[in-house]
């Protein structure tokens, strides 16, 4: 026979969790728009690209980190970097591919830079940015397409300056094959 207490405790317990954790029911979900990027060629726009069946391709990436939105952009082998109130500081890539006359921001810092296949993105306290750029199969010999691609992260400055290229083992020589992820090291963080 079931002692009463183990019958009463387990609804006890629901009836609490239910009616003391009112922040846990969904009552209104609201659109909220944090940052808006312009979908275009220009300088501060990133380029969208659809399959035959109107899906949207992952062609470009959006990394917030250390108040920096950083967009990434594959089809005009771009990065776009925003502040947190999405206002273009900095752009890395063709310069002499998009129009600045398109552009609406006069302040937008455009520096020249080759890229491969942009991959993952993160930003720094100091504002440096770090991006992992891939080489392409037609760029590196005796690669096949199927291949992982060999990568390297590249370090920028928030003025767009290339300041190191990291592989492997801390130097260019050795590139990476697999990048899953790129984070920054946080000095005075609690764990």
């Amino acid at each position: 026979m079931r002692s009463r207490f183990s019958i009463v405790l387990p609804i006890a317990l629901l009836l609490s969790f239910l009616t003391a954790c009112p922040g846990l029911k969904v009552s209104d979900l609201q659109k909220d728009i944090l940052i808006h990027v312009n979908a275009g060629t220009a300088p501060d726009e990133i380029s969208l690209e659809f399959s035959n069946s109107d899906i949207l391709k992952q062609s470009f990436g959006v990394r917030v980190s250390n108040d920096k939105v950083i967009c990434t952009d594959n089809i005009q082998k771009k990065v776009l970097v925003l502040d947190n109130s999405g206002h273009a500081e900095l752009y890395i890539g063709p310069v002499s591919a998009p129009s600045t006359d398109n552009s609406k921001d006069q302040t937008l810092k455009l520096v020249n830079f080759t890229f491969g296949l942009i991959g993952k993105s993160v930003a720094d306290k100091s504002g440096n940015v770090y991006i992992q750029n891939s080489i392409l199969p037609d760029e590196a010999s005796g690669i096949k397409k199927s291949a992982k691609l060999p990568s390297y992260v590249l370090c920028f400055d928030k003025s767009g300056e290339i300041l190191y290229t990291l592989g492997q083992d801390g130097t260019p020589d050795l590139p990476f094959y697999n990048i899953y992820s790129l984070l920054t090291a946080c000095i005075h963080c609690q764990f």
